[in-house]
Formats: structure tokens, sequence, C-alpha cells
């Protein structure tokens, strides 16, 4: 009962809105006007204003006149030229009205505001016509027309009359507009000037038409019909043919006059056949295709077909949607539009036509556009959040549904189209069937997803509708609409397509789903299940007539290689040249490509070749479109949306092949005096009294001698795709190999060459590859005077009579040079002698005080030298000391300088291992900041220290040599000094070492005393020089009490340290020139000279009882140690080891008496 009552419920609510209408807004809406992308020209300055006349020169530069002077621009830079007070060679004024280009002479003809200038391209030079007291050839000096006939004459029309340019005196004629000679003239104002095929030349006034053969008025009508509320001023004539002639007005819109029947047809802006933009036509242009008439107004822009006979307006360009006040085809068949107040612009038919609607075009309230399907037949819907679109395409309709009061949440507005039912369905909180006329059924959603929100929604052939949430996933609604069947748990998906019979894809962040619509069985694809697949956010699908299949996802462009159940991939993404991964199509034309939207623009594909075309922000497209949203028109016109706007492109634009490109040689750079690049052309002399013609229009160049170093420059003329042009350039001559740079670098430098003939030879490729042809110029170096002929062929000669003079001085200086050269020889073989001695001597000395003495005397054979000196390096102390260094043959004694690098050379070289090398005293200020501390010796001028390292690279100190002159030493001087500091190095590293050596051997590893070898050479060296004299010496031997008990007790390593300390304690109990010796073991030897038995007990004594006083703690434990002594006093004739045993045996007595004492004994062994 309860399910009843909730039928009828339904069924009630769903009568009570069935009557509900929207309200809708249709206008027309002409899709043709996509075929013309109007873009504007935005990277130059000058332009962004008022764009009033526009022409081209033979080069392809393109002029524009404005009303701040005149601008030239090619495809990369732009140059203005404006009125000079200080120059006569400017043009006549900064607003410009009309340009007119006279190819045959080069002429390009200015007429301004306050006069008329002809400029001389090749030659870059301007000549002025005014109205003045002196020239009244020109009636006034506003230019308001200028023309050239077929005869290549000159003509132009002011505000009072009209001119024609008399070559014979170079000035202008006036030409009087009367039909009878008897009239009296009256001025009249010039608008326009067209000459037919039969030569008629018509011209435009603000009273009429005339028409004029041979300077002579023949005829003079008005085709305005009277009307005393509007002007009847002609702004414009154009010749469709012989017969036919388009006449703009001020207020009366556009005129077609029919010559042969004499009928006039009137279009303006009421006009229902026309709809004009305005009745006020300020420029007319027939397309050099003949089949187009460009009509600019002070509204807009508009096309008449002449085939279709009917007029295009170009609505969709904000930017040309006032004044349009020049119209200009170039070579190239590039149409220019000059604005009154929006700058320049173009429309290039060579290049593929991206026409986009923007959102702010579409509504007023400028929301971002959400959803785009196909509907039936025909219409093209698309959305934002108020209003839903209907686009039929074939009638140029576009109808505006207000949905407001059906999405007052302002929930995402998605259409549907339901192709079972032939219907289109809104989906926002909850569903609606929208029919034809306006008026809808609002169906609610089930209740357990109705406040979900929505992302997507699609219709699959059996009438189910799947909706896609924004957090829940996919849910599947049964053919009535009232239930769930079905739900996919996932991620939020941007994209769903029915792409058979009988399967729906999905794809999402988390995976690509395809489910079988009957079944509901469904295919997973992830990263895990499949093979190559890059992200597996499907954002497109599409199936070609080769059965292959390919997909766009959010990480490129994938193909389907192989099965569902088995997915492997075949991807392209940025790696393969895609601007970005994140794409959404495809979407196929005519001509097999493949074209994807994406987040940086439109991207068409090649399947057959992979090759990867961009269109972006430049190219018309928008920056920025939205997942799975496109789709195609019966006519084929692909249509792409993003959030700010539509795309749309008509197949019919797209451009495989534009029209080669030309480059120009525009100018060649030396170096002025100022040391820059400055152009030829301004630095050019004047040739015999006419100006030169600039670069750009000559075949060849001669630089000067000093031009060794130049510059070419080159540029295309404007395509509107600089960024991607490609220069190829080659100086034939110097190098036959075609080098390659951008666009951003358009010049080849080239330096050092040698006179002579060059041909330089450029040529650019377009963004589709397509070569221009090449452009040469021919650069001829001259040679400086002593690089030419003649003057070569001088010195031949001049060099040809002073070798003969030379010959004979020659052989006389061989003689003198012969005997020289064997006294050089002599001598420096005594120098190589020299040092190969000092080499053999020095390297086996072992004492530096002999080193020292040898090297001075070895040098002095060779060189004249005061001071030779050897420093040894001490780290511990920080010194260097210097032993037994000599000047002037006398030795010095010992001395020591500190290791300040800031005042001693000594330090300086010894701690950086570098050379000093001083010539005079004054150049120590190269090597030290402070003054010497101390001198040494007699003042030296010239001083050189050299390093000196061991073997191993370590510092072992320098040496030095000294004069009292200045200058003393010479380079070769340094050579021979440097090579015996080498050998120096040696004998020094062998003495250090020697001396290391015999140090060891001589000493107590343990308690760093003299060993028993010390003691034993020393004791008898004594002993010699005792026997010479009658002062009395004493020996004596110690042993520590006990010591091999204690080594038990506490270890050996506790012994070492007693013997270590018991060495030092004894040490510093005696005197400096007693002499303490390790004998062996716990055992000590003294010698004490000038000491007899009696003086010896008692500083042994002190020792002694220095020892017993001294507490030692070993292992944690205190003790104290006692030593035992025994004395010998030496007599003649006992050896050194006879004395050692009397002194041992008194060491015993003294043990067996109780230790820790002190006993002497004789000679004779009395105790």
């Amino acid at each position: 009962m309860r399910k009843l009552f909730g039928s009828l419920l339904a069924i009630i609510s769903l009568n009570l809105t069935a009557q509900q209408t929207l309200s809708t807004d249709t206008t027309v809406f002409h899709l043709d006007a996509v075929k013309y992308r109007i873009a504007a020209i935005k990277e130059f300055r000058g332009l962004d204003l008022t764009n009033s006349t526009i022409v081209s020169d033979d080069k392809g530069y393109l002029w524009v006149g404005t009303q701040d002077g005149l601008v030239r621009i090619d495809a990369f830079s732009s140059k203005r030229f404006v009125k000079s007070n200080k120059s006569e060679n400017s043009i006549a004024g900064n607003f410009i009205t009309k340009i007119t280009y006279q190819s045959s002479k080069q002429y390009l003809w200015i007429g301004t505001a306050t006069g008329l200038s002809r400029y001389h391209l090749p030659t870059e030079t301007f000549k002025s016509f005014n109205d003045t007291a002196a020239d009244k050839s020109i009636s006034a000096g506003y230019i308001q027309s200028i023309f050239i006939d077929q005869q290549d004459t000159v003509w132009i029309g002011t505000r009072k009359g009209l001119s024609r340019f008399d070559e014979s005196s170079n000035s202008f004629v006036h030409v009087p507009l009367k039909v009878n000679s008897n009239e009296n003239e009256s001025a009249t104002s010039i608008m326009d000037i067209k000459q037919n095929e039969t030569g008629e030349l018509w011209v435009a006034t603000h009273q009429g038409i005339m028409v004029l053969l041979d300077n002579s008025v023949i005829r003079n009508f008005q085709p305005i019909k009277a009307d005393s509320n509007k002007r009847h001023v002609i702004t414009g004539l154009l010749f469709q043919s012989q017969d036919t002639v388009w006449i703009g007005t001020e207020q009366n819109g556009l005129l077609l006059y029919d010559i042969e029947n004499d009928k006039i047809t009137p279009f303006t802006q009421e006009s229902t056949n026309s709809k004009l933009p305005s009745n006020y036509i300020r420029s007319l242009l027939l397309s050099k295709s003949r089949n187009e008439i460009w009509v600019g107004t002070d509204g807009g822009l508009s096309i008449y077909h002449t085939e279709k006979r009917e007029f295009l307006p170009l609505f969709n360009n904000e930017s040309i949607s006032e004044g349009i006040v020049a119209l200009y085809e170039d070579n190239n068949g590039i149409i220019w539009i000059g604005t009154w107040s929006k700058g320049l612009h173009r429309f290039n038919p060579n290049e593929t036509q991206i026409g986009t609607f923007s959102r702010k075009l579409l509504s007023s309230l400028g929301e971002n556009l959400r959803r785009i399907i196909r509907g039936k037949e025909d219409d093209i819907w698309f959305s934002n959040y108020s209003t839903l679109f209907q686009l039929k395409t074939q009638k140029n309709l576009l109808t505006r549904y207000d949905i407001a009061p059906v999405n007052l949440a302002k929930n995402r507005a998605i259409p549907i189209w339901n192709s079972k039912e032939n219907t289109l369905y809104l989906l926002t909180r909850d569903l609606y069937r929208i029919k034809e006329d306006s008026r809808y059924d609002e169906i609610r959603v089930p209740d357990e997803i109705r406040d979900l929100s929505w992302y997507g929604a699609n219709f699959d052939s059996k009438g189910q509708l799947w909706l896609r949430s924004r957090n829940l996933g996919i849910f599947c609604l049964d053919p009535s609409l009232k239930k769930v069947i079905h739900q996919i748990p996932t991620s939020i998906s941007g994209f769903a397509r029915q792409i058979d019979e009988s399967t729906m894809v999905f794809g999402t962040q988390q995976a690509s789903y395809f489910v079988n619509i009957n079944s509901f069985e469904t295919i997973e694809h992830n990263l895990e299940n499949t093979e190559g697949m890059l992200n597996v956010n499907i954002t497109g699908y599409y199936k070609d007539s080769k059965d292959r299949v390919w997909m766009g996802t959010s990480g490129g462009i994938h193909e389907l290689v192989s099965d569902i159940t088995e997915p492997k991939y075949h991807t392209w993404s940025i790696d393969e040249g895609l601007p970005t991964d994140v794409i959404t199509g495809p979407i196929p034309d005519n001509f097999g490509y493949l074209w994807f939207s994406s987040t940086d623009g439109l991207i068409r594909f090649d399947p057959n070749r992979e090759t990867i075309t961009q269109y972006d922000i430049d190219a018309g497209a928008l920056s920025n479109y939205s997942i799975g949203q496109y789709t195609k028109d019966p006519k084929q016109r692909l249509y792409f949306l993003g959030p700010a706007g539509i795309s749309v492109i008509d197949q019919s634009t797209i451009s495989e092949s534009p029209p080669k490109n030309r480059v120009i040689i525009s100018d060649v750079l030396i170096r002025s005096s100022s040391s820059r690049q400055e152009s030829v052309d301004q630095l050019s002399q004047i040739i015999e009294g006419k100006p030169t013609n600039i670069v750009e229009y000559r075949e060849s160049i001669t630089l000067p001698p000093e031009s060794r170093e130049f510059s070419v420059e080159f540029t295309t003329p404007y395509s509107g795709d600089s960024k991607k042009e490609v220069f190829y350039f080659r100086l034939i001559g110097f190098n036959e190999k075609w080098s390659e740079t951008s666009g951003e670098n358009r010049r080849a430098t080239y330096t050092n060459l040698e006179p002579g003939t060059y041909i330089f030879e450029v040529y650019s490729t377009n963004s589709h590859g397509v070569p221009s042809s090449s452009e040469e110029i021919t650069i001829i170096l001259e040679p400086f005077f002593y690089e030419t002929l003649w003057f070569k062929t001088l010195i031949v000669l001049i060099l040809m009579s002073l070798a003969a003079a030379w010959y004979r001085y020659r052989v006389n200086k061989i003689k003198e040079y012969n005997l020289l050269l064997e006294k050089q020889v002599e001598q420096r073989t005594r120098d190589i002698n020299t040092l190969a001695d000092i080499g053999r001597d020095i390297v086996s000395v072992l004492e530096i005080d002999d080193l020292s003495e040898h090297l001075y005397h070895h040098i002095n054979r060779s060189l004249e030298i005061n001071v030779v000196g050897i420093g040894v390096y001490d780290p511990a102390n920080e010194l260097v000391r210097f032993e037994k260094s000599h000047e002037n043959g006398k030795a010095l004694p010992t001395f020591s300088k500190p290791m300040d690098t800031t005042a001693e050379l000594a330090a300086w070289c010894v701690h950086y291992g570098k050379e000093v090398v001083m010539q005079c005293y004054e150049d120590r200020n190269n090597y030290l900041t402070t003054t010497e501390k101390s001198q040494i010796g007699e003042r030296m001028e010239s001083i050189i220290y050299i390093p000196i390292v061991s073997r191993n690279e370590s510092k072992l100190g320098c040496i030095t040599i000294q004069s009292s002159k200045v200058n003393a030493f010479t380079e070769e001087d340094l050579q021979f000094i440097r090579t015996i500091a080498n050998y120096t190095s040696i004998a020094l590293d062998n003495t250090i070492a020697h001396h290391e050596l015999k140090r060891i051997s001589f000493t107590d590893y343990l308690t760093d005393l003299p060993n028993r070898r010390a003691f034993l050479e020393q004791s008898r060296y004594q002993i010699s020089i005792n026997n010479r004299s009658v002062q009395p010496i004493s020996f004596a031997i110690a042993d520590i009490d006990n010591f091999k008990t204690l080594n038990d007790t506490y270890g050996h390593d506790s012994g070492d340290i007693v013997l270590q300390r018991v060495a030092k304690i004894f040490r510093s109990a005696l005197r400096t020139q007693d002499l303490i010796a390790r004998w062996g073991g716990e055992e000590f030897v003294f010698m004490l000279p000038n000491t007899d038995c009696h003086g010896a007990k008692i500083a042994l004594e002190k020792a002694r009882k220095s020892l017993e006083k001294e507490t030692f703690l070993l292992k944690d434990q205190e003790l104290r140690v006692t030593s035992t002594f025994g004395i010998c006093q030496y007599k003649n004739k006992l050896s050194i080891e006879e004395i050692i045993d009397l002194a041992d045996r008194a060491l015993y007595t003294g043990k067996e008496s109780g230790r820790n004492q002190v006993q002497v004994i004789t000679e004779t062994g009395k105790e």
C-alpha cells in the first residue's frame, strides 16, 4: 500500500511539473566565422592604437601608418620613423594617413596630416612635398588618398583637390575637377582614387564620384539618394570587375553599382541580407582570389562572398568589433587589418584556422563552460551553471535556455542525449527531460543517491543512465530511471562512452573500466595488470577504420595493441614530443589525423608517421581544455570545450603546406672607431654626391682592411609563426658547410678572414619545415697595403738587393761567430765540469758545516758571490737554522731565523716552497710586508733563496746565495744555481739522514739516555783529554734495588716506567757536563769530568736521596724505589772497561751492606 501511495505521489509530482517551461533566447550565430581567425599583433611597440594604412614592399617588409609615425615590421623586429626637426631626411609628419608603394622606382609614398613624403627604400632618403608658399602643387597638407595608375603616375587627393606627380619637374601638378572648362572650380575633398580596366580614373569625393580620362572630368554623379538627414560622403571605391564597383559611404552603408545597367544595390546595417556591423564604411578590399570582399566598418568587419552573394559578419573577435580603418593583402595572401584604437591584426589563410568562441561571447555572465555533446541532427549542446546552449549548426542559430530555475544550488549542469528516445536530458541535482518547445519534465533521482554531486552522465543504447558521482563512484539506473541497478565504487570519472553495442568504458584516476551493459561484467585496466600503460585515467576512446584503438589519457597517447582482456599498450608521451601528458580525445579528421585537446592547447597526431603538431595560444587555441569534452558536427567541424570557451576547427581550413617564406639580408655590421659594431649603412660615405644603397638593396659590399671582423644580419617577413623559424647560412670561400641558428639569433659573425671575395648565402625553414629560396650577398674584404701584389713585389726586389749585401756581411760575421762559439763552448764545458765536480763533492758530504764551505768555494769558481748559506728547517721550534754560513770566505756563527713569512725571506721561501729572486734590496717588498727583524753580516743587494725538499717532498730548508752588487745574477746564473740547489737537496737529505741514524745508534730507546756504545765512545774521548791534563775524572755504576722482584710483582710495563723515571731523576740531579747512560737492564753508568771520587760521592749521594724521596704509583699501589752506587776514580793506564769493573765491585759491596748507599773503590781494588 505504501509503495502504491509513493508511486501515486510521484505521478502527481510529474504531472505538476510537466507544464513548466524554460525561458529561451535565440540569435544568429554564423559558424563559418571560425574559418577566419583574426590574430592581434602584440609583439611590436607603436601598433597598439590607430593603424590607418598598411602596405608591403618588394622585400616583404610591412609598413604601417599610425598617428605617431611610420612603423616597418618584419617577423622579429620593428623600426619606427618619425618627424625630426633637426634633419631634413625625415618624414613630413607623424600622423600617417595613407601609404602606397611604387615598385618600379622603389618609392614609398607617405601621406600625413601635414604633407606628403617620398621615401626611397634603397638609400633610406626622404623628400617632402608640403602646402607652402614656395610649392602650391599640393592644395592642402592633409593627404587623404594616394594612387598609382596603370601608367605608373602618382595621384594624391587632399581636402582641397586632386594633384598629379610630374616626373620632369619632380613636383605635383593640380588637376582641376570641372566638367566644363567655363565652370569655377570649388575646393573638393578627395576621399579615394581608383582606376578601371579601360583607364578611367574614379575619384570619390564628399559630394559624389567624378570620372576622369586623360586628366579631364568626363562624368560626375552622386550614387547616394538625396536625404537631408545624412551626409553624402563617399569614403571608398572598389572595382570587383570592369562593370561592378563597390562604393563605401559615411552614413549610407555599402553600395553595389552595376555600371552596365546603371543599378545601385544598397547594403546597410538595417538590411536583412547583409547585417553590416555599421553604415560607416572605412575600408574595402578585394582578395587576390577575387572570391571575397572584405568590408571594414566603424563597428567591425564583414566578408562578402562573391559566389554565394552573402555577407559573413566576423563577430567572434572582440578586438575587431570597432572601427576597421585599413585592409591590405600581402604577397603571401595574409590580410592585414588596421583598427582605430585596438591595434594591428592579421588573417593568415595559410595556417589552420582555430576559431574560438569565448565564454564572454556566449554568455554575458561569463561563467565557465562545463559540458558539450552532440544531439539529434545538427544540434550541439553545451552548458554552464546558468545556461543551456543549443547550437543549430546548419541554421547558424544559437538558443540560450535559462536553467537557473532548475539549478538553484548551481550544481554542475550536465546535458545528456538519449539516442534511444531521441531526447535531451539535463542533470543538476535531479533529472529534467527537455522538450523541443522548451518545456521540461522533472524526474526525481532515486533517494539513495539524490544527495550526491554529479560530474557526468551518459545514456547507453538500452536507455540505461550511467551517473558519475564526484566521490562515490559510478551508478547505473534502469531505463525507467527509478532504480539503481549497478554500482562501481571508484574515484571520480572524467570520461565515459559506449564503444560498441554492449560495452561502456569509464576512465578514472583509480583504474579504467570496460563494462558489459547487459551483464555488468567488468574488466579493469590498472598499472598492475596492464603492459605499457603509463596512466590509467582514460580521457577519450576511438577505433579507426583499421581497427586500431586509440585512447587519450592523463599520461599521453595510448594505443591498445591487444584484446582488452590481456591489455598491452603502445604509448606516446612528453618523451616522444608531446607538449604535455595530460590530454583528452582523440577525434579523427578527414585526413587521417587524430586531434587531442590538452592542458597546453590542441594536438594533431599522425598515426602513420607518428608526428606531433601542437597548436598553442599563439595559434588560436585555448590554454586548457576539459576532459572528454569534444565532438563533431554534421559538417565535420571539430569542437573542443574548455572552461574559457569552445574551439572549433572547420576541416576545410586545415593547412598542410604553407607557402614558402623569403629571407632578407638586412644588414652587415663592422667595428667602428668606438670599438662597437655598427651598420655599414651608417658608416658608409656619400659616393659621387649621391647616397649609396643600403645593404638590403646591394648585391655586393666592399669592406675596408680593418674590418676583418664583421657580422651579417638576416630576417624574414612577418608570417605569424616566427618562433619556429630556423635559419641556415654559410660563407662560400671560407666554409661550404651550412650552419644553423634560431630566430632569436639571426646573425652570423666572422673574424680574422683573409682578404678576398666571399659569398654569404642564407635560407630559412618555417614551422612545417618548408625551405625558403636562398638569398646571397658578395662580400669583398680589401687587403692592407702590405697584402697587395705590388707591395709584395716591391718587398721581393728590396729583399733581393739586401740579400747580396747581407751575404757578404754574413760571411764575415760567421767567421767572428765561430770564434765566439768556440769560446762559449769552452766556457759551457767548464761550467758542466764544475757542476759535475760540485755534484760529486757535496753529495758525499755528511756534515752541514762542510757542505756550506764546499758550496761557497765551488760557486765562487763560476760566479762572483759574497754569501752562501744552508738553512735547515726545524718544525718543532718553527725556526730555520743556518750553521756555518760563509760570507766573503769567512764562516759566520750559527744563527736562526723565525718562521715569520712577513719579515724573513728564508721563512717565506721555506713556507711557500717558492724561489725568492731579488736583483736589488728594494725587491724584498715583493715578498715581505714588514721590516727584517735582525740582519746577520753585511747588507746584500742581489739575494736568491731556493727551497730544498727531501725525496718524499717534505721541507728540509733552503739555500741562499747573495751578492753585494745590484743585478748580479743573469737567467743563466739562476739556472746554474737551481742545479746546485738540486745537488744540495740530495746532500742535505743525506746529512740529515746520517745524523738521525747516528743519534738512534747512540741512544737508549727506553730512557732516551746515551746507550753503552755512546758512553764508551765519549768516555774514551774524555779519557784521552784527561791523559793530557791533571784534572781528575770519576766513573760510577748504579743498580736499582730489588728490581727483579718489582718486575715480577707489577710486570715489565711497570718496570719500564720505573726505569724511565729513575733516568730523569738521575739526569736532573747531575751537572750538565756530567754524562749518564744506561748500561743494561736496571744498571746506569756515570762519568763525572773534573771530579775526584770524593766529589763524585757527594754528587751521587744527592741523586740517591732524590730517588729515595720519590713515590711511585704502580697499579694503584704506592711504593718507593732505591738504588746502590759504586764509584771509582780514574787513574792512568786503566781502560774504561777496567774502571767500570772496579766501580761494579764497589756496587756489590753496597748491595751486600744493605743496599741504598754509595760505595767508593780505588784503582787497586781497596774500598
